[in-house]
């Protein structure tokens, strides 16, 4: 069902974090009654009307407001009622309840490394550890202690499901997984994982009890594996983070050591999401049972958090425009999201503290078929229109701000019939055209914009460089001169190669002509490789060169009273004198006797 801010109760602690303190059981880890650090005068004035902006989410579906959470330790996780869970202790609705002494939480996320343990499940139980390291289970203020696995000394939990099944590891000395159901722990192991040393370790678990597991082997820097009663699935050089309610395995595929994309894994499928320009990596971390995903993507110069409705959309852009703290805080990583899509992020740099960790309601509308791409498309021409479905998903009208291309998108056009205001449920479609203006990879934006959230659909598009070459004569021979012929697409860098040194192939416009003399019969290659727009190509040409046609040979002297070459040109240079010098008549018969 879906749920917006107005539905939970929030607006206390955020009144909280701004330096309003509340009377309650809120305490520190350390008991006493907890304070939160008031702020400066200037930040309370930005702040005074937040009550009010709270209030107004009320009359809206998607608020797109960051709801800043007590400082009360370090934020770890987030479930579907709205719960959110700390090293220290757990905060439902405006009051934070510590954990009783001795009961530790795993390790946090910090957006550098992988998420944290889904330790919380939805009815409020919380997976720990008590302090001499037995697996334990917080519940309604009391803490149970499941004891240990019979092989080791420690069990750490990485994940909880609401049946209290917990996964998790030991490391006495190598790690190893287990699986806590009924009251045993059960290893996790089997015969397919023999070759992985050391065994790959869960790493979540959903409610029907299926796993992930994930580990490494000597053939790639991860390794994933899905078991589903008693079948394992190998999913290859994945590193799986969560999975959610369907058996959608959110996680991280390694094609190689350098190379990262976030990838999906569902009913025995991979597919690999696309990172929007300039962005080149991604991490994914966690996804709820529609198939929202958040992570991370990034390149060389900087790495930002996403959320994934179809298309992986920075999380700052979905911030309203109107929140009043938009413009003094950057969020730099995504923890979780639950399956109201409420995101739990952080930020680097704060209002308050250091770091500081607000909610923030992602939007309901989903995009498909997500990044559109035009390829091969010629100079001038328009391509055929590619679809894009917006489809409201929840349960509320959504606002429709505007859709429109980025600037700097001339190529591209769109068109659309939305209406300001989606209806829950229903759908619209956007058309976007490619009439490319020159040879070159053209990337651009198109914007939707709801409820001041901003959700950024890649578009790309290439126009292809084309080459002709030709040769005439096409059988040409040793020594003689043939004609090559070429073009390329206009504006295209070009360069020759191929053939024999001094032959005269030599070319490095985008048209034009050369004579090329070869001088032994074979099979020559001549190519053209040409550039433009950040895009190349090559064409060959193959040019059979044949030796000159052989003399034909001189008739056999003797016989039948013929005469030999040499007489016959003798009788030739006699016959011109005759006729010059014109000699009696029986000159000329004495002649041609002999």
């Amino acid at each position: 069902m879906k749920q917006n801010l107005a539905a939970l109760p929030i607006a206390e602690p955020a009144a909280q974090s701004f330096g309003m303190q509340i009377e309650s059981k809120h305490q520190t880890k350390r008991g006493g009654t907890a304070v939160v650090p008031r702020v400066g005068a200037s930040l309370i004035i930005v702040c005074a009307g937040l009550g009010t902006l709270l209030e107004s989410f009320n009359a809206k579906a998607q608020p797109n407001y960051l709801v800043p959470l007590p400082q009360d330790g370090i934020v770890i996780g987030l479930n579907n009622s709205g719960q959110v869970l700390y090293d220290g202790g757990l905060l439902t609705g405006n009051v934070y309840t510590p954990f009783p002494a001795g009961f530790t939480t795993g390790p946090e996320g910090n957006g550098n490394s992988p998420p944290p343990p889904s330790i919380l499940s939805d009815s409020g139980v919380v997976a720990g550890n008590t302090a001499a390291g037995h697996l334990a289970i917080y519940s309604g203020g009391t803490v149970t202690d499941l004891g240990l696995p019979s092989w080791s000394q420690n069990a750490t939990p990485t994940a909880i499901n609401a049946s209290g099944q917990i996964v998790g590891v030991t490391s006495d000395f190598t790690a190893y997984g287990f699986l806590y159901s009924g009251g045993v722990f059960n290893p996790i192991h089997s015969a397919q994982l023999t070759d992985i040393p050391p065994p790959p370790l869960p790493t979540a678990i959903n409610d029907s009890g299926q796993l992930a597991l994930s580990g490494f082997s000597s053939n790639s820097p991860c390794r994933g594996f899905f078991i589903t009663g008693a079948a394992l699935t190998d999913l290859g050089s994945v590193c799986p983070s969560a999975i959610n309610a369907s058996g959608q395995v959110i996680g991280t595929w390694f094609p190689s050591d350098s190379i990262t994309h976030a990838s999906i894994w569902a009913n025995g499928t991979l597919t690999v999401l696309a990172e929007p320009a300039p962005y080149t990596y991604s991490y994914g971390d966690a996804i709820n049972k529609d198939g929202q995903i958040v992570g991370r993507m990034g390149n060389a110069q900087s790495q930002v958090p996403f959320f994934y409705n179809g298309v992986m959309t920075d999380i700052n852009s979905l911030v309203s425009a109107s929140d009043p703290l938009k413009s003094s805080v950057t969020i730099s990583s995504v923890i979780t999201l639950n399956d109201s899509r409420l995101l739990l992020v952080l930020s680097t740099v704060p209002v308050v503290g250091s770091p500081t960790a607000y909610l923030l309601q992602a939007p309901w509308l989903d995009v498909a078929p997500g990044p559109l791409t035009f390829a091969n498309q010629a100079i001038g021409t328009t391509s055929q229109p590619q679809m894009l479905t917006l489809t409201n998903s929840g349960t509320a009208p959504l606002p429709l701000d505007s859709i429109s291309l980025a600037a700097g998108t001339a190529d591209f056009s769109q068109t659309n019939e939305c209406p300001q205001s989606l209806a829950a449920g229903a759908n619209c479609a956007v058309s976007v055209t490619f009439t490319p203006s020159a040879v070159e990879i053209k990337n651009a934006v198109l914007n939707v914009v709801t409820d001041g959230a901003t959700i950024a659909v890649p578009l790309s598009g290439m126009t292809p460089i084309i080459i002709t070459l030709s040769a005439d004569p096409t059988s040409p021979s040793v020594g003689h001169p043939f004609t090559i012929t070429w073009a390329a697409t206009p504006a295209s860098s070009c360069q020759s190669s191929g053939g024999t040194a001094g032959d005269g192939w030599t070319a490095t416009t985008a048209s034009g002509s050369v004579s090329v003399t070869e001088g032994a019969a074979g099979t020559y290659t001549y190519t053209m490789t040409c550039g433009a727009g950040g895009m190349s190509t090559a064409q060959s040409l193959k040019v059979e060169v044949a030796n000159l046609p052989a003399l034909p040979a001189p008739p056999a002297s003797g016989g039948g009273g013929a005469l030999d070459l040499t007489s016959l040109l003798l009788l030739v240079g006699l016959l011109a004198l005759n006729w010059r010098t014109k000699p009696s008549i029986p000159l000329r018969r004495s002649i041609l006797r002999h």
